[in-house]
């Protein structure tokens, strides 16, 4: 009870009080200041790693299109599908017969599904991203 009236004492009268006023509104500025910086770095990460999904995502819809123009013409020879993102630094494909008429298209970078395509009678059936 001692401390209580000593703090109260303290506020009524306003002698004395100008350190520790100080000192209590420095660690509020600190304290906001702070926080806005976090949030600040926390955005501009965030930001980043939105893009960086962006432009996986664009390639590889990128690819799985020309995959698909590929496999619906009947007047290409069936040699092999390529495209110039596909390299073992970048993308990898895999191309997967899965019943009788469908095709299965896997675009992965660094071991993560980014998208996968189903084709079926020349038709996308399925078209979805990540895992």
């Amino acid at each position: 009870m001692k401390n209580m009236s000593f703090f109260k004492k303290m506020l009524k009268s306003k002698k004395g009080i100008a350190i520790e006023s100080a000192i209590a509104t420095s660690i509020v500025v600190f304290s906001l200041c702070s926080i806005l910086l976090m949030t600040v770095v926390f955005s501009a990460q965030n930001r980043i790693r939105i893009e960086r999904d962006f432009e996986e995502r664009t390639a590889a819809c990128e690819i799985a299109e020309a995959y698909v123009d590929y496999h619906n013409d009947d007047s290409q020879d069936k040699g092999g599908f390529t495209h110039e993102k596909v390299t073992p630094e970048a993308y990898q494909i895999e191309v997967d017969p899965v019943e009788n008429s469908t095709t299965r298209l896997t675009i992965t970078k660094d071991n993560k599904t980014i998208l996968t395509v189903e084709i079926k009678d020349k038709e996308v059936v399925l078209w979805r991203y990540g895992g």
